[in-house]
């Protein structure tokens, strides 16, 4: 925008979408408008229903299974690396990126680190990584924009996905709620994770780009 003049529109993904619906907050006047993929709104409630998705898998799972959501422990996840094992249980449960284990996201995400920073550069982002989740972790255990949705600057469209255990179905219901008679809309994908914008695309597309003439928009999808 500063450079510009232009206004701008934010897309985020998780904490990035927290990040930019609080951008958009405090620069309302050079945002047009939010795209927010799977948001963390309420992390004390999300917490709560991740743990109460994990016992649920537990019962009918694996002993692996069980005896990882055992060496996890209750929330907060303060700390990157019991954050990390959850994103891990998570992600090998197929709520993350479907069809994808934790390991093959790993894998990926490496790859194209390299790709994009070359090896020395890699090993900086992900060092910068760590340092980040050092720092935010701690203060994320309060963050609550529930009461502030009603007072959304700009238009918000959330996106959020059926099989994200991340987004509670209060939050959904809240966000669906608001959609009746604020700048907010939102859209709930079918077969889809936390990561939305990778298990259904043309979802993600067609918002971006309403006038795009593409078959596969036409699939499915509520709001």
């Amino acid at each position: 925008h500063e450079r510009s003049g232009q206004k701008v529109t934010l897309l985020g993904v998780s904490l990035g979408s927290t990040m930019s619906l609080l951008a958009a907050g405090s620069e309302a006047e050079a945002t047009t408008s939010v795209l927010a993929i799977s948001p963390d709104i309420d992390v004390a409630q999300s917490d709560a229903n991740v743990a109460s998705f994990l016992q649920r898998m537990t019962a009918t799972g694996s002993g692996k299974l069980a005896s990882r959501v055992l060496g996890l422990g209750n929330p907060p996840f303060t700390e990157p690396k019991r954050f990390g094992l959850r994103a891990g249980i998570l992600s090998d449960l197929g709520v993350i990126e479907r069809g994808k284990n934790f390991a093959s996201i790993a894998a990926e995400t490496l790859t194209n680190l390299v790709r994009t920073y070359g090896l020395t550069g890699a090993w900086r982002a992900l060092r910068n990584m760590n340092v980040t989740q050092t720092r935010l972790l701690p203060e994320l255990r309060s963050l609550n924009l529930t009461s502030e949705l009603s007072r959304l600057p700009v238009p918000v469209h959330f996106v959020i996905g059926e099989c994200d255990p991340l987004v509670p179905a209060s939050i959904g219901q809240r966000l669906h709620e608001l959609s009746k008679s604020s700048l907010c809309a939102v859209t709930f994908v079918p077969f889809a994770g936390h990561l939305v914008h990778f298990d259904q695309p043309h979802i993600i597309r067609s918002i971006l780009m309403p006038n795009r003439t593409d078959d596969s928009s036409s699939r499915s999808a509520t709001a």
